[in-house]
């Protein structure tokens, strides 16, 4: 049962004023979060007054745009999102660089920047990308479960390779490094990514020389996979 609580505006405050202020908060509480999502504004400590003033600027003016950007969007194009908009030309900028890369004589090219399949549009933008040049996508491999592993399934495609960073054989030691449960994610998600026929490479960061025999049992842990 829902109850609802009746609140009277103070004395003195015309109705329509006091919603026009809670409209206002709404606006500026908007406004915050998307500097903070879509523009991914971030805090930078700035030494010099000039500098300050220009950061200020360049994120007042990609709001401005991005509230501009929705405003059309509303008129023209109601389905569509600012967010999916920027997607898209994101997607569309990745294809670019791989088809000009390949003009310049690049032989692949690697993806990375925190943990891209974060990114839903993704895997669509590297099987357009793969189109000009084989890619090897660098992550964690602790997202591939549900909907993203499934997404992750369309990359089945021999010039695609995904990198998964593992450390050690040793779960307590690795995730040392890689984060609590990194070991155990990346443990379950390799064989799932195998068994849907995406290629997987593993990357170790190691202080010593890669024929060490200390990294015997990792090396055996990844070759049980089928890993090569």
């Amino acid at each position: 049962e829902l109850a609802v609580a009746d609140r009277e505006p103070e004395a003195g405050h015309d109705p329509a004023q006091l919603w026009g202020y809670y409209l206002q908060l709404v606006a500026v509480e908007q406004a915050f979060k998307t500097l903070k999502g879509d523009v991914a504004v971030r805090t930078i400590f700035h030494q010099h007054e000039a500098r300050i003033e220009a950061h200020i600027f360049i994120a007042f003016l990609a709001y401005a745009l991005h509230v501009t950007l929705g405003r059309r969007l509303a008129a023209l194009a109601p389905g569509l999102t600012p967010r999916s908009v920027l997607d898209k030309f994101a997607a569309a900028q990745m294809i670019a660089v791989a088809a000009h890369a390949k003009e310049l004589g690049f032989t692949a090219l690697g993806i990375t920047g925190g943990e891209p399949f974060l990114l839903p549009w993704l895997p669509e933008a590297v099987l357009e990308m793969v189109q000009h040049l084989p890619l090897v996508l660098l992550n964690n491999g602790t997202l591939f479960v549900g909907e993203r592993l499934e997404r992750a399934a369309k990359l089945a495609h021999p010039g695609i390779a995904l990198q998964i960073s593992l450390d050690s054989h040793l779960p307590d030691i690795n995730d040392m490094a890689r984060g609590p449960d990194n070991f155990a994610k990346v443990v379950e998600s390799v064989p799932r990514l195998l068994e849907r026929g995406v290629q997987v490479r593993i990357a170790t960061t190691t202080a010593g020389p890669l024929d060490s025999p200390a990294l015997d049992p990792l090396k055996a842990l990844v070759a049980s996979w089928g890993v090569p």
